[in-house]
């Protein structure tokens, strides 16, 4: 039976390829641009009651379409670049993560 909190089956299916699930990916990854890889990992692959697979589907990458917009909007504002590097130490600093 799929465990739908912890574990459904639309960001799980990662593991059977590659051995990482979809949260193992952008934990590491600040908010907007794990969110877009998120949306676009699932694109596909999860379903909505009352909405046909291609309906869901366009709706995945309309999600992550907005969250890169969002980021590219974000940094034409933003001077200098701070690469995502220094984002993950500042914000994350795990003991446990490896780069």
């Amino acid at each position: 039976m799929e465990d739908k909190v912890n574990h459904p089956s639309h960001y799980t299916w990662l593991k059977e390829k590659c051995g990482v699930e979809v949260i193992d990916i952008i934990r590491h990854l600040d908010f907007p641009t794990g969110s877009a890889v998120k949306y676009l990992l699932r694109a596909g692959r999860k379903e909505e009651y009352g909405m046909d697979a291609q309906s869901k589907y366009i709706e995945d990458l309309k999600k992550a379409r907005w969250y890169i917009d969002d980021l590219i909007r974000n940094a034409s504002k933003q001077m200098p670049y701070v690469p995502i590097e220094e984002d993950l130490e500042r914000e994350y600093n795990h003991k446990d993560c490896e780069k």
